[in-house]
């Protein structure tokens, strides 16, 4: 948060940075705060420091719930859930008038660029532990038995492909277009949005199948020439 703070501070940067066109925010800004990977380490954080936290705890925390009656239960859990929806909504949400702002070349108060960029990955991070800490309670309801469905098991497992092959995806996919692009909620973002993410798990099945699962099946094997 302290970097955010800092760079903002000198660079006088817009809230929130869209990358391929040219705006009142400064040049250096798509470098400065989206291809550095430290600049995501919060959110990684924090669910490291909550899967520790339920790993140590989860005993205590089933016999707990496991004396509470239903009512209570609903009680405790509903609060809990109606804040972390409305900070998940509103680090997607509610930028959504300075993006605007900023795409029309009209500048935008620092206070709320710094604001939004220091803590909306700080408070995503904290709001999706705080439901996984949840469903992991038995506090999730039919929230959980969505998120405990056996495909996403599948998916789970290319999710860090996508991570690593989207943005050249995007980026091939950008460099081919020979019109101009608004980035405006119509039909032809959406289809760009499925295709980039249809392709990227394209890609990622590939490298699970012939990189990935290679090379934990060689794991597996030298371990167990360790162990034996």
């Amino acid at each position: 948060m302290g970097y955010i703070w800092a760079i903002y501070g000198l660079y006088c940067l817009a809230p929130f940075n869209i990358g391929w066109h040219h705006s009142t925010s400064n040049s250096k800004e798509f470098y400065i705060l989206y291809n550095k990977p430290y600049i995501r380490i919060s959110p990684y954080l924090i669910g490291i420091l909550a899967g520790w936290f339920y790993w140590k705890y989860s005993e205590q925390i089933r016999v707990a719930m496991t004396q509470l009656s239903v009512k209570r239960k609903i009680v405790m859990a509903l609060p809990v859930w109606i804040v972390t929806f409305v900070i998940e909504y509103s680090v997607v949400f509610l930028i959504h008038d300075d993006i605007v702002k900023n795409i029309e070349q009209v500048k935008v108060r620092e206070a709320d660029a710094i604001s939004y960029q220091s803590l909306y990955k700080v408070g995503w991070g904290i709001a999706l532990s705080l439901q996984i800490l949840l469903c992991q309670a038995g506090l999730g309801g039919p929230i959980n038995k969505l998120l405990s469905w056996k495909g996403w098991v599948l998916l789970g497992r290319l999710t860090y492909g996508v991570y690593l092959v989207h943005f050249g995806v995007a980026q091939i996919m950008l460099n081919q277009i020979r019109h101009i692009l608004y980035f405006n909620p119509n039909m032809e973002v959406a289809i760009i949005y499925l295709g980039i993410l249809t392709m990227s798990y394209l890609w990622s099945a590939v490298l699970f199948t012939f990189v990935e699962q290679p090379l934990a099946f060689l794991e597996q094997l030298t371990y167990r020439k360790k162990t034996s």
